[in-house]
């Protein structure tokens, strides 16, 4: 990966110089809002642009990029912002008015699901299969996402490290939907990268311990090497972690900062502190899914925010950097994975819409005058989709609920000629009808 190119010049002393030199030039860059240059600024600004992007952009003659970079920087000094410590590092998130609409839609938008209990259920603990299996992907475990999801659903032992890394993933996910509480401690964070880490270390001591002096970890870019930074030194991970949870635990009502900022900077901070040998980016964002889901914003648990990183790993190490180089302002940061949340919005919808268009043509396609509940509609639809024989063990893992409840549906299945059962190595199975092979046969010609 090409690191980003730093700006090789201080901004203020830019400001001065032409201050100095040229004061009608001056007075126009701080005072003319309504000019071309003022909309490359508030679009620059808006966009996060850094300035490897910024030098490019097309400008009036008589001004430099490093003129137009100095400006920028002067306007966003004069924009609202919060600041947040991590012992004695601090960095600051500007309120933009771009981040301020996208956080209006992330609210908005939550506000308007209302989901059956089942459906609740079989879409969260897809979604949870889903991040642990992208979370997993984004850190270079090979396995395909139809051989994860299957071994997930199946309860099957995994037969490599990179299955190994999905279902610890997976598991922690589990934990932190369900049992992580809603205070973080040092202690906790070292046993969700337990968790995430176990089995897959080169030396498994590791698991879930703070990195030392002599583990000289340094962050790379696994495709090519190159470095992209020096996590802080391993003697200072202890109190810095310390710090992250006593922000992670802080009341905010006397300093408001939106859950979702405050959930992509613990994202951004454990990332950067680095603590371990391995594992740090899972468990960055396991540790962002907590405080979001504790905050609240339940409905978090639906989106699968790895797979669309899965898809930009430059944009994503590129917003660490931005936010690094330029004297941590994790705008940069905070931008770009509220874009990536919008993105995941608008999967989880269609999803979503698919997976409930999906089962009215499932109920037209087989019900006749039998009312199947949602479940039911849902065992259907994949038995109708893959074709495949499939246990009990494999629907209670996919619809998350009660191994009796699973049983009680299939066999209903059965008895309306839907599914055919039989007994194979101590457990039964089942399949579709010929019944119903047969009508699907007919239906299709």
């Amino acid at each position: 990966m090409k690191l980003p190119e730093k700006p090789n010049f201080n901004w203020i002393e830019i400001l001065k110089q032409i201050s100095q030199e040229n004061i009608d030039l001056f007075a126009y860059l701080l005072t003319d809002t309504d000019s071309e240059l003022d909309k490359a600024v508030k679009k620059a600004i808006n966009n996060c642009d850094y300035w490897d992007s910024v030098k490019y952009y097309s400008l009036p003659e008589n001004i430099t990029p490093e003129q137009f970079w100095a400006l920028i920087n002067f306007r966003k000094s004069n924009i609202s912002k919060k600041q947040i410590y991590i012992g004695d590092q601090n960095c600051k998130i500007l309120e933009t008015s771009e981040i301020q609409k996208k956080l209006s839609i992330i609210d908005r938008h939550f506000s308007k699901y209302n989901l059956t209990a089942e459906e609740a259920n079989e879409y969260s603990v897809n979604s949870l299969m889903e991040e642990g299996i992208a979370s997993s992907q984004l850190e270079g475990a090979a396995v395909t996402r139809e051989i994860a999801k299957e071994m997930l659903r199946t309860n099957s032992l995994p037969k490599s490290i990179d299955e190994q890394m999905i279902l610890n993933n997976y598991k922690a996910m589990e934990y932190i939907d369900t049992k992580c509480g809603d205070t973080l401690s040092p202690e906790k964070i070292k046993y969700i990268h337990k968790i995430i880490t176990e089995k897959t270390l080169e030396n498994e001591e590791k698991a879930g311990m703070f990195r030392k002096d002599t583990d000289n970890v340094r962050v790379v870019d696994s495709r090519d090497n190159t470095l992209l930074f020096d996590p802080p030194k391993a003697e200072n991970v202890e109190y810095l972690i310390e710090q992250l949870c006593s922000y992670a635990n802080k009341n905010d009502e006397d300093d408001f900062i939106h859950p979702a900022i405050k959930a992509i900077a613990i994202h951004f901070w454990l990332a950067y502190i680095h603590p371990f040998v391995d594992g740090n980016g899972r468990t960055a964002r396991a540790l962002f899914y907590w405080y979001i889901l504790k905050s609240g914003y339940k409905s978090f648990k639906y989106l699968v925010i790895s797979r669309i990183l899965k898809e930009k790993p430059i944009q994503y190490a590129r917003a660490y950097l931005y936010s690094e180089y330029d004297d941590n302002d994790l705008t940069y940061f905070v931008n770009f994975n509220l874009d990536i949340i919008l993105d995941a919005i608008k999967r989880f919808d269609e999803y979503a819409e698919n997976k409930k268009e999906e089962n009215k043509k499932t109920a037209d396609l087989i019900e006749q005058d039998i009312e199947l509940n949602f479940r039911q509609r849902s065992i259907m639809k994949t038995f109708i989709k893959d074709r495949n024989i499939r246990n009990i063990e494999y629907f209670k893992n996919t619809l998350n609920v009660a191994y009796e409840t699973t049983r009680k549906d299939l066999d209903f299945l059965v008895k309306k000629g839907f599914l055919t059962k039989n007994k194979r190595i101590k457990q039964f199975v089942y399949s579709l009808s010929n019944k119903l092979k047969e009508k699907l046969k007919d239906n299709n010609n």
